[in-house]
């Protein structure tokens, strides 16, 4: 019901919303599923995306959105994941990579900030205001930081106790009474 087929050969949208927009024997079976095009492709969990040669969701990969290329079928069952999938080509691997404002990734991720912000990757928690994860455009590395890096430590871990290590190598444990528990005189 309400499915679309816009090209392509041997192709087919079964499940409900889905749409197939080209290339040969791909399967939107999930509702609301996309396939833009390409070859052999499932999309088969809901709202889910599929495209390149051979990528295969099954119904479990719900809300997820997968390419890739291989010369044997991929089966991904993951849901809730954007996925670039590895392959193989006559007979050779190939890893794919991803550039976030990058245009020449040479690694499976490269981050590239650009001049725009400090931080290369920035992960933090979404309810409070803690960074738990940033690595910095000058190298800087902190986990668990919630004050900007003083820029004599290479990595900084935790507010509370400042354990850290210097960019020469040398590592000074965290002290903090906050950190400890059971204490006595």
């Amino acid at each position: 019901n309400y499915s679309t087929i816009g090209g392509g050969t041997t192709n087919t949208a079964s499940g409900l919303y889905s749409a197939v927009g080209g290339g040969e024997n791909n399967v939107a079976s999930g509702d609301y599923a996309t396939i833009v095009g390409g070859y052999g492709n499932i999309a088969g969990g809901e709202y889910s995306w599929a495209g390149g040669r051979d990528i295969q969701l099954d119904a479990n990969a719900d809300r997820t959105f997968a390419w890739g290329y291989g010369d044997a079928p991929v089966a991904i069952s993951t849901s809730d994941a954007f996925i670039i999938a590895p392959g193989n080509i006559a007979g050779v691997n190939w890893n794919a990579r991803m550039g976030v404002r990058d245009l020449n990734p040479a690694a499976a991720l490269e981050v590239n900030a650009n001049g725009t912000s400090d931080h290369f990757i920035f992960i933090y928690e979404k309810v409070g205001t803690n960074d738990m994860f940033v690595v910095k455009s000058t190298g800087y590395i902190g986990v668990q930081r919630t004050t900007p890096f003083v820029g004599t430590h290479a990595m900084q871990f935790g507010n509370a106790s400042n354990a850290n290590l210097t960019g020469g190598g040398v590592w000074t444990n965290g002290s903090s009474r906050d950190a400890k528990e059971n204490i006595e005189p």
